[in-house]
């Protein structure tokens, strides 16, 4: 096979949306039968090209068997009862008369396993991330489909309420530190930008868009360009594709600018909080650099399953998780659609200035190809004005991406100087445009129609059979002609 690792990516996409509709029993049983026919096919030589893909397979049930035994299963049996937990608060949402606290449980006195994650309601003030509690809690299943998939995808397997917070220690954690360093870089977007721009920048830059106004969100969501404050494959695509390149005009070899540009990498997720979305951005991200060090055939299709793989393995759920869908079919468009449409600018446009224009907002027209189908599928509708809104700011969004992250770095280093409020009102004026356009193309009445995800998975799968169609024609008769 020539490409297994897409086999074994397709394989788990489909185990994970098959895995959270049956009970323990079904999974272990799937998981025991993968056993055999491993075990089975390891025998003849015939078989064995299909051991890696039915080995992923084991894998992925094995783990989700775990997590149903150890965690759902576990915690469902505690549901209504009242225990004591100790846990440190990793993050807090505010909403209008209480607080979601994401905690992660350090002891239970055996009732649950170590570091379980638990998302629970409290209605005090007075908690910040990193604190050390000590809380009588309750726990209550997650009901609805859509929350308990999305909690799922986050590793959060029941919900419930604090009874009372018994003790609280300020603790010098990781997530403290994280915590503390994250609001050290929007303290410098917003002591250096308007509220506006350092809020819509704080979204694009760290993926932080509790800031943003309800008139932008809505008009960013009715233009169709959602992806953007949504931190993604795109955004890793895009910051760490752009230091690539300038180390590769350098001249380092291919090894050195690849570990360059993950350290990087590395850097940017620190400055995003290394929240669970940019983590998964920058393995998928960092899965396609490492196959630029260590093979020399590179296929970043191969590179993009095997990050998939690993991930579903790891996380059977992550398949219900909006950041990894957008940054998964983000990179696969850049990958697969991306070099098609760079070869038609090249065709046809001559203009060495139009043609680099068109190229750089190729890149993101090819990501919302591949996106467009779960941005309906979680919005609920179809952005008309889409392809214009991304054409008119694809390449602004890349240069204030790149001039933000520059401008911070410049100011966790050297604090406030001319040159750091110079490249801020840089990034605001790119941030002005952005805005402006947005709120132009999103306010219009026929900007958003409500759509259903099968309209637009018919609409998809005719464009890709009239594509197949035209492609096998053309292969016709190119062989009538040589013969």
């Amino acid at each position: 096979m020539k490409r297994p690792m897409i086999l074994c990516a397709t394989v788990c996409i489909l185990l994970s949306l098959f895995v959270l509709q049956v009970n323990t029993t079904i999974v272990t049983t799937f998981a025991t039968l993968s056993f055999i026919a491993l075990a089975a096919l390891c025998f003849f030589k015939s078989t064995r090209k299909y051991v890696i893909i039915v080995a992923v397979a084991f894998l992925f049930l094995l783990n989700t068997a775990r997590i149903k035994i150890n965690y759902i299963d576990k915690l469902k049996v505690l549901e209504k009862e009242d225990f004591t937990v100790n846990a440190v608060i990793t993050d807090v949402v505010r909403k209008d008369e209480y607080f979601l606290l994401d905690l992660n449980v350090t002891d239970s006195k055996g009732k649950l396993p170590d570091n379980t994650k638990l998302c629970l309601t409290h209605y005090k003030e007075g908690v910040l991330v990193g604190d050390e509690i000590t809380a009588k809690i309750r726990l209550s299943g997650i009901e609805d489909s859509q929350y308990k998939k999305s909690n799922y995808s986050e590793g959060i397997f029941a919900s419930g309420y604090i009874r009372e917070i018994v003790n609280k220690e300020y603790g010098a954690n990781v997530y403290r530190h994280l915590a503390n360093f994250k609001a050290k870089v929007n303290n410098i977007l917003f002591s250096n930008m308007s509220y506006t721009h350092a809020s819509f920048s704080a979204a694009l830059t760290v993926g932080d868009s509790s800031y943003i106004d309800n008139d932008l969100y809505k008009a960013v969501k009715r233009s169709g360009v959602s992806h953007v404050i949504v931190v993604s494959g795109l955004h890793m695509a895009i910051i760490c594709g752009s230091i690539h390149k300038l180390l590769n005009k350098v001249r380092f070899n291919r090894q050195l600018s690849a570990i360059l540009t993950i350290l990087f990498m590395v850097f940017f997720m620190a400055l995003c909080g290394f929240t669970p979305s940019v983590l998964r951005a920058g393995v998928m991200y960092g899965t396609f650099l490492l196959s630029r060090i260590f093979l020399r055939k590179r296929d970043g299709l191969n590179s993009l399953s095997i990050a998939v793989t690993l991930m579903l393995i790891f996380n059977p759920f992550l398949i219900w998780n909006i950041g990894f869908l957008l940054s998964a079919s983000a990179t696969f468009g850049i990958i697969v659609i991306l070099p098609i449409i760079e070869e038609h600018i090249d065709k046809y446009i001559k203009n060495r200035v139009l043609n680099a224009v068109l190229k750089t907002s190729s890149v993101t027209l090819s990501a919302l190809i591949t996106t467009l189908p779960i941005s309906v599928y979680y919005f609920g509708g179809i952005s008309l004005v889409s392809i214009f809104t991304n054409i008119f700011i694809s390449s602004a969004v890349s240069v204030l991406l790149i001039f933000t992250v520059i401008a911070i770095v410049f100011g966790l280093i050297s604090g406030s100087n001319f040159l750091v409020h110079m490249l801020f009102n840089g990034a605001e004026m790119i941030s002005v445009y952005i805005v402006a356009v947005i709120r132009f193309f999103g306010n219009l009445p026929f900007a958003s129609v409500p759509c259903n995800i099968w309209v637009i998975s018919a609409v998809y799968i005719l464009v890709i059979a009239i594509f197949l169609i035209l492609k096998y024609t053309n292969i016709i008769n190119r062989k009538k002609r040589s013969v």
